[in-house]
Formats: C-alpha cells, sequence, structure tokens
C-alpha cells in the first residue's frame, strides 16, 4: 500500500538551469524556440561567454521575460544570466569577492514584484 500524498495548495514554478557553454552558440542550436516551447518562470545561464549588448535584441530582452546578465571581465570567458518572467526587487552580482567576481559566476535574485 502507498502512502497517500497530501493535497498541497501551491503554485507550481518551474525554474531551469543551464550550462550552455556559449550563448550565442546556444541560440544557433535553437535555445529561443526551447526557451518558449519550456515557458518556465525562470532560466539561469551559466557561461554565457558574452556580454549583453553583443547579443541580438531578441536574446538580449526575450519577449515577457527581464533579462539580467553578469559577464566576466575577460571577453568571451565565463559569465551568467537570468530571464524571469517577474522583475526581482533586487538584482546582486557576485560574491562581494573581487578576485572571484571579476569571472561573472554569480548572480542573485531577490524577491519579486
Amino acid at each position: 500500500m502507498h502512502a497517500r500524498e497530501p493535497k498541497l495548495n501551491i503554485a507550481r514554478v518551474k525554474l531551469l538551469s543551464w550550462n550552455v557553454n556559449g550563448l550565442r552558440a546556444a541560440e544557433r542550436a535553437g535555445f529561443l524556440d526551447w526557451f518558449a516551447a519550456e515557458r518556465p518562470f525562470a532560466v539561469c545561464v551559466q557561461e554565457i561567454k558574452v556580454r549583453p549588448e553583443e547579443l541580438k535584441p531578441e536574446l538580449r530582452n526575450p519577449r515577457r521575460y527581464h533579462a539580467f546578465f553578469a559577464p566576466a571581465e575577460r571577453p568571451g570567458y565565463s559569465g551568467v544570466a537570468t530571464f524571469a518572467r517577474a522583475e526581482p526587487l533586487a538584482v546582486v552580482n557576485g560574491l562581494g569577492v573581487p578576485a572571484f567576481d571579476r569571472e561573472g559566476r554569480v548572480q542573485r535574485l531577490a524577491g519579486v514584484q
């Protein structure tokens, strides 16, 4: 006999994370089509290897999403980004440790409006 799961009245939220190994390469491989089909609340991408100003507008600002980027100081290296349906109350890039923060590996979003 299986234990009965309690019925919870909570919202379903789809959060996705993907190490894209280059956001422009992921775009060429169908990232935007995948993104539209998945319809997540938020997508966190790592190893974007690009600065936001180098992206096409539809990737820099996907429709119905807020985009936040934490690129590395070194061009073409690491970096993270988050695409979220709701605008967060705060976005903090980094840990507060310059030696690590230069690599663009941490992004924290707090609360939503």
